[in-house]
């Protein structure tokens, strides 16, 4: 289980790259992959209601959230336990214009970062993850929706720019550690996470600690993590606490997974996170239903409904399904 989320979180060896990604290049220890997804899905909730066109007054429930996705990954054998890798990921997607009636294309830079992997620790340095991902992956688990309280400060997130990363396999214990070096007007962070294996009883624990300051608020979080996994399922579990514009707050995620059949998922997910002024605008507290039906490796299909327990203009129950294509 360690070793499985210390490469989810960053590659450390292309061995470990997902088994769709297809082999282009393999030469003298130079080994370039290519992968990616096509994705087909769209979204029903009150949330889509807006102007259908500038001139005339129409709503609807309906918005398409298809999307793709390209990834480029590399490793080079420098010496006997040295490696050299780097990796790219981009991202299509479409949002909804209500002004013109018509869908914006964007293509996002997910990830672009390369490194040095050398007796079981890595350093890298460019566009990617926090060390806390380690630990908030436990609970984002779902195709569609999800980890909406994991994380209070910026620097507890995944895809950050300008970030140095170290990472150290030590037995049963992976470490992670990061800096953001962000420009003036943004935050600089630091952060560090650990995860603990006990294999006899498929456990991961993990803790992880973040610090980042502007120019008004010195703000911190701590992010408290596990997953167990018996038979066909698996229990996650996420707590988090921090300070944010100067206010403290906490929130848990709770995700269950259970295998019904080898094909077919059902995925249970509960998020909540306090407000930031107690305002109610941008707390937390919602249910996710989800199943993912798997055809083979390559293609799978989901839906998933959202009951959020808020209520009011801008939190509504959501429907969201799609069609997944890796390649």
């Amino acid at each position: 289980m360690k070793k499985a989320v210390l490469a989810a979180a960053i590659l450390t060896s292309l061995t470990m790259a997902p088994a769709y990604a297809a082999t282009v290049y393999d030469d003298n220890g130079t080994v370039l992959k290519v992968g990616g997804r096509a994705e087909g899905r769209f979204n029903i909730s009150d949330n889509n209601e807006t102007d259908a066109t500038a001139t005339e007054k129409a709503t609807t429930k309906f918005e398409d959230k298809s999307r793709a996705r390209v990834k480029v990954e590399g490793s080079t054998q420098i010496a006997s336990n040295l490696f050299g890798f780097g990796k790219y990921e981009s991202e299509f997607k479409r949002s909804y214009d209500a002004a013109t009636d018509k869908y914006d294309n964007k293509i996002d830079n997910r990830y672009f970062f390369a490194g040095l992997n050398f007796d079981d620790n890595f350093i890298s340095y460019g566009k990617q993850d926090s060390a806390q991902v380690m630990v908030t992956d436990f609970t984002d688990v779902l195709e569609s929706f999800g980890g909406s309280s994991a994380d209070i400060v910026e620097g507890a997130k995944d895809k950050l720019d300008g970030n140095f990363v170290y990472g150290g396999d030590f037995g049963p214990v992976v470490v992670q550690a990061n800096m953001v070096a962000a420009r003036a007007t943004d935050r600089n962070s630091y952060g560090i996470a650990g995860l603990y294996t006990l294999d006899e009883y498929n456990l991961d624990l993990g803790l992880g600690y973040v610090k980042q300051k502007d120019p008004k608020y010195s703000e911190y979080q701590v992010t408290l993590g596990g997953q167990w996994i018996y038979e066909q399922f698996t229990l996650g579990g996420l707590f988090v606490t921090g300070k944010q514009e100067g206010e403290t707050l906490t929130g848990f995620e709770l995700a269950g997974q259970y295998q019904v059949l080898p094909q077919l998922d059902l995925v249970l997910v509960y998020n909540y996170r306090e407000d930031v002024k107690g305002d109610n605008e941008t707390e937390v507290n919602e249910t996710t239903i989800e199943a993912v039906y798997k055809f083979d490796k390559n293609l799978r299909t989901y839906a998933a409904f959202v009951f959020d327990s808020l209520g009011g203009m801008d939190h509504h129950d959501q429907f969201q399904a799609g069609i997944r294509y890796d390649f």
